[in-house]
C-alpha cells in the first residue's frame, strides 16, 4: 500500500462535510454531497522541511470535479504522509494548485488560495489503500 505523499499514489477523498463551493469573490454556496473523489498524486509540498501536502488532478468522482486539480492539507498534528495511507485533509479544488499565503499558516482556511473560480474546499478523510485498480478502472479517458 503506498503513502499518500508519493508520486502517483491514488489518494481517494470522502468529504466530512457539507462542500463550499465559491463561484465568485461575494458568492458561495454549501451543497450537502459526500461524494468520494480520487487524486492522483503528483506534487507533494513541503514547508520549513515537512510534508504540509500533496496536490495532483483528480480522476474520478462526481462531474463537478471533471478536469480539476486538487489540493490536499494535512489536518493533524502528528501526519506524516511519507509513510501514512490514511489520514484526515483539508482540500481545494479549482483549476490550479492551492498557492501558499504565507501570512498565515497552510492549516488555516486562509493559508491557501486557488486562481479562478469555481472552487471546492473542505476538509474530510483520505485514504491511498482503497483506491489503486478501482481508480484507474472509473479514471476519465
Amino acid at each position: 500500500m503506498p503513502p499518500i505523499a508519493q508520486r502517483d499514489s491514488m489518494v481517494t477523498v470522502t468529504p466530512g462535510d457539507d462542500l463550499q463551493i465559491i463561484t465568485s469573490p461575494d458568492h458561495c454556496e454549501f451543497v450537502d454531497d459526500r461524494s468520494p473523489f480520487t487524486v492522483k498524486v503528483r506534487d507533494i509540498l513541503e514547508e520549513a522541511g515537512q510534508i504540509i501536502g500533496v496536490s495532483g488532478p483528480v480522476i474520478s468522482g462526481p462531474p463537478r470535479y471533471h478536469s480539476q486539480v486538487a489540493t490536499l492539507l494535512v489536518r493533524f498534528d502528528g501526519s506524516d504522509w511519507s509513510r501514512d495511507n490514511r489520514s484526515a485533509a483539508n482540500f481545494a479544488v479549482g483549476r490550479t494548485v492551492a498557492i501558499r499565503v504565507l501570512s498565515f499558516p497552510f492549516s488555516h482556511p486562509d493559508g491557501i488560495k486557488v486562481e479562478g473560480f469555481p472552487v471546492i474546499v473542505r476538509y474530510g478523510t483520505i485514504d491511498a489503500r482503497a483506491t489503486g485498480e478501482q481508480a484507474v478502472n472509473s479514471a476519465w479517458k
